[in-house]
């Protein structure tokens, strides 16, 4: 093994249909795949020697174990925003590379863990004295005309463990009660978790790999 060898891994769930949610899924997913490319086109200018895995329902994590354990030495480039269509196990993947002991780039598994609930995420920033907009969790539909936590419009809402902006689209900003129930009610039963209630702060997102 030379210090020239890297192998990518990254989830490519996009191709199939069971994995999208909400349309936007595709479009996330696929972005993964792509990042793969340019990552692995800016490693060979610079003379590294690259092997790409990808990890999806049809791969099956043994072909990604068997590249894994085939050099133990090798630095990982981790890719993977989630595992078989699920967020929530994209730190499954940096744990199993912790136990092989393997070097990768990136978070180790509790951080990915802790930063994709975004209460919990929150909540460690606001001890740190960092702000961030008021928010409440709602593990179901609200049944009163009343806002937890005194939080005023406009609002988003967004699922409480995911990435790379699922689950927010133009109807993820509300602006009356109706609205929000709705809403709430959409994120808890289309994707099976609570949904976080953020006061509504206007801006632009940027997804940029930079290595």
């Amino acid at each position: 093994m030379s210090n020239k060898e890297i192998l990518i891994i990254y989830n490519d769930d996009g191709i199939e249909e069971h994995s999208f949610r909400d349309g936007k899924n595709r479009i996330i997913h696929e972005g993964v795949a792509k990042t793969a490319e340019e990552v692995k086109a800016a490693l060979k200018e610079n003379g590294f020697s690259i092997e790409v895995q990808p990890l999806s329902v049809k791969i099956g994590i043994d072909a990604l174990l068997r590249e894994v354990k085939k050099d133990a030495g090798r630095m990982v480039f981790n890719l993977c925003e989630a595992a078989f269509g699920q967020s929530a196990l994209e730190m499954n993947v940096a744990a199993l590379l912790e136990l092989y002991r393997v070097k990768f780039t990136g978070s180790p598994a509790l951080t990915l863990g802790l930063a994709l609930d975004k209460g919990l995420s929150k909540d460690i920033l606001n001890s740190r004295g960092i702000p961030t907009p008021a928010y409440c969790v709602l593990t179901e539909p609200p049944s009163t005309s009343r806002l937890k936590n005194k939080l005023e419009f406009p609002l988003i809402v967004k699922p409480l463990r995911e990435d790379a902006s699922i689950g927010i689209d133009s109807g993820a900003v509300v602006h009356t009660m109706e609205e929000f129930k709705r809403r709430v009610e959409f994120v808890i039963n289309h994707f099976a978790q609570p949904a976080i209630v953020e006061e509504y702060i206007e801006g632009r997102e940027f997804n940029v790999a930079v290595i």
